[in-house]
């Protein structure tokens, strides 16, 4: 073994990334695997089980979707539909038992966040967790970096490189490295806090890795072996099998089945509706300001953006705007009521509610219609309807969807009409230019929700994006 005489300190990065801390050479495999869209199907074998024996031989298929910086991990489970979710301890405590769950297991990186449903054909509740929060998320499978980590399991709390980065990177980040050469395979070795990293690049295969391990003093605790192949156009792995301790047989196996990098089919953007996310579906929000989560960090997807606890009743109750039907129909599932009955429960609560807004307020917006009984955006569904041939359910759908934009339209109005004017009496122009814009965006916001909507009743092949108002519906 030859050694090569680069050595490198590398500077105090921020901990959010830890992929960003490699050396040249393993950034350069990132690079090489970026795309601004792609679809890869895979699946993981647990060959050694992942607790005890019990799940022995288990196969989960996955399809991770990327398009630009969002990234959409979805977990079909296994043949039979089953989803492996970790383990639950009994109120006795005796020991641990499976979770069996039904539905797809989605998570996704969107604007900050990771957004995660365990039940996407149920989404009453998930999670929308900051990326670099102290509650860890769960991530999806960071593919660009997919072989470069000795560890990974889908669902663990764990970095970019498979490992935890509190437990097992300490001094990562100033890290001394070192590199090797053996034939066709180069070596790089990364040294910290008494630990030890190491990657082995083969440049007959396009500079790809073949194995990662990890060390702590002498002792290697992780590594992986990854086979790679050329895969519509560029070297991308096939196959990573994975090894603990006992390096003698693999844990576990992740094997690619279908992976494609910039079609013009892929999804060009992807957002929290498109992995089962409705309007109306509670995420926990760790993170959420105090004076803003009355129920524990429990927040709303309104379609555009998280609401408050509060500000999701006075858009319910006090206004009226009702969930998506689909939330309608399981709340009422989960009381064991009729829609007819959950409805009359909504009700006799909104009432209550009007009545004490009133009495604080002197005012009943819910009264107040502020859109004309026939605009622009009226014009765009009934041309997007007409052109597509778009008839029955699919019509009534359409139809639902452009009242729950308009009402959401009105409610953002009202706020806003309130905020300008309040800063016109205080002679606060920058204010008022700030909320003019700010409700202009919002505007925009739900309209663009609502194209999306209407896009989602089409074929994938017939969907266009970035809409304006008064704008001619896609052909």
């Amino acid at each position: 073994m030859t050694e090569v005489s680069v050595l490198l300190l590398l500077p105090l990065l921020g901990a959010g990334d830890i992929r960003a801390n490699l050396s040249e050479p393993l950034q350069q495999v990132i690079d090489s695997r970026q795309a601004e869209t792609s679809q890869i199907e895979w699946t993981v074998t647990w060959l050694g089980g992942w607790f005890g024996t019990k799940d022995r031989g288990m196969v989960e298929r996955f399809t991770t979707r990327i398009a630009g910086d969002a990234v959409w991990q979805s977990n079909a489970g296994d043949e039979n539909g089953f989803h492996y979710t970790g383990f639950l301890f009994d109120r006795e405590g005796k020991g641990p038992r499976k979770e069996v769950t039904k539905g797809t297991r989605n998570e996704l990186i969107f604007d900050g966040r990771v957004w995660s449903l365990l039940n996407a054909e149920r989404p009453i509740s998930g999670d929308a967790v900051a990326l670099d929060d102290s509650y860890p998320p769960v991530l999806p499978l960071d593919f660009t970096a997919a072989g470069l980590a000795p560890r990974w399991v889908p669902h663990d709390y764990r970095t970019p490189l498979g490992l935890d980065r509190k437990r097992y990177y300490e001094g990562f980040q100033s890290a001394l490295y070192s590199t090797f050469r053996r034939g066709e395979v180069e070596t790089i070795v990364a040294e910290f806090d008494g630990r030890r990293m190491e990657w082995d690049l083969d440049h007959a295969r396009g500079n790809q890795p073949v194995r990662a391990a990890y060390y702590k003093g002498e002792n290697l605790l992780y590594q992986s072996e990854t086979e790679v192949a050329q895969t519509d156009g560029r070297w991308f792995p096939s196959r990573i099998w994975f090894y603990g301790e006992d390096d003698s047989a693999p844990t576990h196996v992740i094997e690619i089945k279908q992976a494609t990098f910039d079609k013009p089919w892929h999804m060009q953007k992807i957002r929290p509706e498109d992995i089962g996310v409705l309007f109306g579906t509670q995420l926990l929000v760790p993170d959420t300001p105090e004076e803003d989560k009355p129920g524990d960090g429990l927040m709303r997807w309104d379609g555009t953006r998280l609401l408050s606890g509060g500000e999701y009743e006075l858009l319910h109750y006090v206004y009226g705007i009702d969930p998506d039907p689909r939330i309608t129909q399981m709340l009422a599932e989960e009381c064991s009521w009729s829609v007819a009955q959950y409805r009359a429960h909504v009700n006799f609560h909104r009432e209550r509610m009007r009545e004490e807004y009133y009495k604080e307020h002197g005012q009943a917006p819910w009264l107040v219609q502020r859109w004309k009984e026939r605009d622009e955006w009226d014009v765009y569904v009934e041309e997007f309807i007409k052109k597509h041939d778009i008839d029955g359910t699919r019509a009534e759908k359409a139809k639902d969807l452009l009242r729950r934009a308009k009402q959401l339209r009105d409610y953002q109005k009202g706020k806003s009409d309130d905020r300008i004017n309040q800063a016109r009496r205080e002679n606060e122009y920058a204010k008022v230019r700030h909320f003019e814009e700010a409700g202009e965006k919002r505007t925009q916001a739900i309209f663009d929700q609502l194209v999306r909507g209407l896009e989602a009743l089409l074929p994938m092949e017939d969907r266009k994006t970035d809409a304006k108002p008064g704008a001619e519906p896609p052909e």
